[in-house]
């Protein structure tokens, strides 16, 4: 396992925009049906113009987010308090496409319905478990980590999805007179 920091050049970027940012319509071609169109009424996700020609804007670093890598777009509206996150988010040249989308509205502790993804996989948000290089360096960091593991094949709750499609471990549970053996 190894964690995840931001922003770059080590970790995972991000970017905090206002409420008046402008949002735009998002193509999403693997997890349609597990993605968030958009929130409050309004469909889109507010990627800054910025993200299509600058780079670290998107994980991986190539300006509108090339064609490698996860792609993980991350934008917080702080006027808001919501979170979009993008996975494999990339810019054609004439729309945005993404391989899954999620929203978390950051006033509450709600969860994705069960069975959905998000741009982690897991189904969890990904910004609230990266670590600062500044929070790293001040002392002990008082959050939780993010984390990733060479390979899994199920979740555990919070999460929402099954990220993995390793050969599930399987475990035989004793029965009650087994254990009175032990």
């Amino acid at each position: 396992m190894h964690p995840d920091f931001g922003p770059p050049p080590y970790g995972i970027p991000y970017v905090g925009v206002g409420g008046t940012q402008a949002r735009v319509s998002v193509a999403f071609v693997d997890y349609g049906s597990e993605s968030d169109a958009g929130v409050g009424g309004v469909t889109g996700y507010p990627i800054p113009d910025a993200a299509k020609s600058q780079a670290n804007f998107i994980e991986g670093g190539m300006p509108g987010g090339g064609t490698n890598g996860d792609r993980h777009l991350l934008i917080v509206d702080r006027d808001r308090w919501v979170l979009y996150e993008l996975f494999a988010a990339r810019w054609t040249g004439s729309r945005w496409e993404a391989g899954s989308g999620a929203i978390f509205d950051l006033s509450t502790s709600g969860r994705r319905p069960e069975g959905w993804t998000s741009a982690d996989a897991a189904g969890l948000a990904i910004l609230p478990g990266l670590v600062r290089f500044d929070e790293a360096m001040r002392g002990p960091v008082r959050h939780a980590f993010r984390m990733t593991v060479r390979s899994t094949n199920n979740y555990v709750w919070p999460a929402s999805h099954r990220a993995g499609s390793t050969a599930p471990i399987r475990l035989r549970i004793p029965t009650p007179q087994e254990w009175s053996i032990i």
